[in-house]
């Protein structure tokens, strides 16, 4: 990790000058966070306890750089929650500070009293899915481009009208014997690679190399192609489904979901809202694991956040989109019993507009102020500023 964070001519550099290790490791960890007077006394003993125990423990010096590439207000404002989330983790009050209603209003408003605050931060008890390698697990490619192109909008700056009327449930349709527009030649890839005329390894090649030679911008699309790549095929196994605050788990929850703009290591004009997922008490994820271990990755995720009707004077639970690295129906269902669960459990409605099917939701729901300065929502205008509103969801369960 010291490699690493410090580079090998700066590491050469710094013991020529007799520095031992954990002085040039603790140095430098001080350069990137400001840390209260108590963690830097204790930083190493507190770091080896925390981040060096993470999953991946160059995930937060990772992070640090992408968001370094801000520019102005928007750097130091997710800069700042950051040390927030960096300090909270190493003094071990992280789940004190995220949950904390005086750093943020949405959770004074959400939280209105001890008892409603107790129930979200409790989760639900850990359920097991058993997948199948049977029925519904066919690789659907017109429906990942019509994710990432439409929905997600990560392929930008070129006119793909043709594909995405066709994305969106139009015929097949003929497309100009043009091969020096790479606009033309992405098209005709994509529904080759929709019919079942190439395989996913070819169209990734092809793509790639229209990137590299006729100057087609792929941006966060190309991540979405190396996610295709590594995409794993379904198993006939069990895996353990359950509510997950765990700071090491927030902070991959968009890095070791495959395709996911909230990467440690993703473009900064989006993932500056992964601050949002560390600190932002009324975001509670639901993760797929093989285990409950810490060790154990996360296989697929949804977020659960915590809304408010005004109409109603009351908090309503929005389940996002679930992300998931295993193409199985039976993950999606069981992410849905789960936050029905938790709806349950707070008497509250449940409401959605990626997951499953329910009448329409009558009314406006809205987020206030929360502690980070920007949050991704799929339901929404994808990156939003601290306060937004949702409308257009159905019901997945009443009170």
């Amino acid at each position: 990790t010291i490699l690493q964070v410090f580079g090998k001519p700066e590491l050469i550099n710094a013991l020529d000058l007799g520095k031992e290790l954990k002085t040039c490791f603790t140095e430098k960890f001080e350069t990137l966070f400001e840390l209260n007077d108590e963690n830097t006394e204790k930083l190493l003993e507190r770091y080896e306890k925390t981040f060096g125990q993470f999953r991946n423990p160059m995930a937060l010096f990772t992070y640090y750089g992408s968001i370094s590439q801000l520019t102005g207000d928007d750097r130091e404002r997710v800069a700042n929650a950051l040390n927030v989330y960096v300090n909270a983790v190493l003094e071990g009050t992280f789940k004190e500070k995220r949950y904390d209603e005086e750093s943020s209003d949405h959770l004074k408003l959400v939280f209105d009293g001890e008892e409603r605050k107790k129930a979200w931060i409790k989760a639900e008890e850990s359920k097991n899915v058993q997948l199948s390698t049977k029925g519904d697990n066919e690789f659907n490619y017109r429906e990942f481009l019509k994710e990432k192109i439409i929905t997600d909008n990560h392929l930008q700056g070129h006119n793909l009208s043709v594909l995405k009327d066709y994305l969106k449930g139009g015929s097949v349709p003929k497309i100009s014997a043009d091969e020096n527009d790479p606009a033309n030649t992405f098209t005709k890839l994509s529904l080759h690679l929709c019919e079942n005329k190439i395989s996913a390894e070819d169209f990734v090649r092809r793509v790639q190399e229209l990137s590299r030679t006729k100057e087609f911008d792929l941006g966060e699309f190309n991540n979405d192609l190396l996610a295709l790549l590594s995409r794993p095929k379904s198993e006939n196994r069990g895996y353990k489904i359950f509510e997950s605050d765990d700071p090491c788990d927030l902070l991959l929850i968009g890095t070791e979901i495959k395709g996911s703009c909230q990467s440690v290591n993703g473009y900064p004009s989006l993932n500056k809202c992964l601050v949002s997922y560390l600190m932002n008490g009324e975001l509670r994820p639901i993760v797929v694991k093989k285990d409950e271990e810490k060790g154990e990755r996360i296989v697929a995720r949804s977020l659960m956040r915590l809304m408010w009707d005004e109409e109603k004077e009351a908090p309503v639970i929005l389940l996002e989109r679930t992300y998931s690295n295993v193409q199985n129906k039976a993950i999606s269902r069981a992410i849905i019993d789960m936050a029905v669960e938790k709806a349950k459990s707070m008497n509250v409605y449940l409401v959605s507009k990626e997951c499953g099917r329910g009448r329409p939701y009558p009314g406006t729901i809205k987020c206030d102020k929360g502690f980070a300065p920007f949050t991704y929502s799929d339901a929404g205008e994808r990156v939003l500023d601290d306060q937004f509103n949702i409308e257009d969801c159905h019901i997945l369960y009443t009170p």
